[in-house]
């Protein structure tokens, strides 16, 4: 079984990601701030990393940073809006929401 860690502040987007990937086999766990997603990316053994990029405490693109220092894993970063359209060349896997829960590109995406 393949270990997801999502790092998400808002608690219906966590639990729909949660829902949708246990369903399909996989284990998650959820971190709602930017801290404790860092602290358990860097100490745990995930497969993949989904983060939001608006986080309270650490936002997702410096907790992406700091796990490309130590880690290889593949992370997924979910963006809502247009704000930080400029960041997307940065990116490798990026989602945007809602357009991600209306097809199996999420889903897709993690199996990857």
């Amino acid at each position: 079984m393949s270990k997801v860690l999502i790092v998400e502040d808002e608690e219906a987007i966590a639990d729909i990601e949660k829902d949708y990937l246990e369903l399909s086999g996989f284990e998650v766990t959820i971190c709602k701030d930017g801290t404790s997603g860092l602290a358990e990316a860097l100490d745990g053994e995930y497969d993949i990393c989904i983060l939001d990029v608006m986080l309270p405490g650490i936002d997702g693109f410096e907790i992406c940073k700091k796990v490309r220092e130590t880690k290889n894993i593949p992370i997924i970063i979910i963006i809502t809006g247009a704000k930080y359209a400029k960041y997307l060349f940065l990116l490798c896997n990026f989602i945007t929401l809602p357009d991600c829960y209306a097809n199996s590109s999420f889903l897709l995406r993690i199996k990857a």
